[in-house]
């Protein structure tokens, strides 16, 4: 049988390794949490879409103010409007629109949301729209909803029609003339019953010619 002191001294031998390994394990436990190559925290990944989701490009607005002080008579000078813009006319007589210098294969046109461009070369000419039809503009630039289809990298232009705010009946007729026997005539007709509305838009131009200097070679 050990003597007292003999077992004192064991008892104080234990608490001394259990002291030593105490003070040990936290220094070698916290050089293992900050170790970056070994321990990682992956955060939470939230995945978000309709009315919580970041607009993916900035939309911009013409009202019908601007567009109704324009007095515009064709689509291709209400287009003029939209900052970035450029109207050009090629060698078929087609007006066409591009934004940010991009071709304009790359620009999508719709009415209400239905595409106009035609399919086979995907344009759209502008001065073929009465400007009497159109109500406001709604233009994306750059990256823009899968929504719009595919060749928008250009950008969308999403022509509104003018629609009435409530039920009954509206009717507009503008007649203009001018030099070299110029003349345009525009008619249109809104309509509402209920949730139902429809609208109706035609326009005549025609100029018999400009003028040129005396005995200019044609």
């Amino acid at each position: 049988m050990d003597s007292p002191g003999i077992a004192c001294r064991r008892v104080a031998a234990v608490i001394g390794l259990l002291a030593a390994g105490l003070a040990v394990f936290p220094r070698y436990a916290a050089g293992q949490q900050t170790d970056s190559l070994r321990h990682y925290d992956l955060d939470e990944i939230v995945v978000r879409s309709g009315a919580d989701a970041p607009p993916s490009a900035t939309i911009q607005r013409i009202p019908i103010s601007k567009i109704t002080r324009e007095n515009a008579e064709t689509v291709d000078n209400i287009v003029r409007l939209v900052p970035g813009a450029h109207i050009q006319t090629n060698s078929r007589g087609e007006t066409l629109v591009y934004l940010r210098n991009a071709g304009e294969r790359q620009v999508a046109i719709f009415l209400a949301g239905a595409l106009l461009n035609v399919p086979w070369d995907n344009r759209v000419d502008l001065a073929a729209l009465p400007g009497i039809a159109i109500g406001s503009i709604e233009v994306a630039k750059g990256p823009s909803s899968v929504l719009f289809g595919a060749n928008v990298v250009g950008g969308a232009i999403n022509l509104l029609p003018r629609t009435l705010d409530y039920a009954g009946h509206s009717t507009e007729i503008a007649a203009v003339g001018g030099s070299e026997a110029a003349r345009h005539l525009s008619a249109s007709h809104l309509s509402r019953v209920g949730p139902w509305q429809f609208g109706v838009a035609l326009e005549h131009t025609r100029r018999d010619g400009f003028r040129v200097p005396d005995g200019a070679d044609l």
